[in-house]
């Protein structure tokens, strides 16, 4: 319990204790992220087969979702899998460059739009 309002610890030593566990936690990850040998297991999206009829009906669903040319607009996935909306159709793949490169962050490309995964079951869609 602090003594004070305006402090965020009740002592020194768990103030540093604190920043200690939190510096230690931010090396370990940059360790793993650094050692290719720890993350060779990931494997690469490599763009599929896609069929033109399941690629097309992705495309009008999303035509018919209304989506803000500036913001884009976020839906759940269950949402749109049970609008019959094909995970595995799509136009392509390509790398998200204003995040470093060590993340190998992607977004999908379907016609016009630009689909980002934000949580494990949310989505952006952003129409270019």
């Amino acid at each position: 319990m602090v003594a004070h309002r305006g402090q965020d610890f009740c002592s020194p030593k768990c103030a540093d204790d604190y920043h200690n566990r939190a510096k230690k936690l931010a090396r370990q990850a940059e360790i793993i992220l650094a050692d290719s040998s720890l993350v060779s297991d990931i494997e690469e999206i490599k763009p599929k087969a896609v069929s033109q009829e399941n690629l097309s009906k992705n495309i009008e669903i999303l035509n018919g979702l209304p989506v803000d040319p500036k913001k884009g607009l976020y839906y759940e996935m269950q949402y749109l899998h049970d609008l019959g909306y094909d995970f595995n159709s799509y136009s392509g793949i390509y790398m998200l460059h204003n995040i470093p490169e060590k993340y190998k962050c992607q977004f999908v490309q379907v016609g016009q739009y630009r689909i980002y995964r934000v949580d494990y079951t949310v989505i952006l869609i952003a129409k270019k």
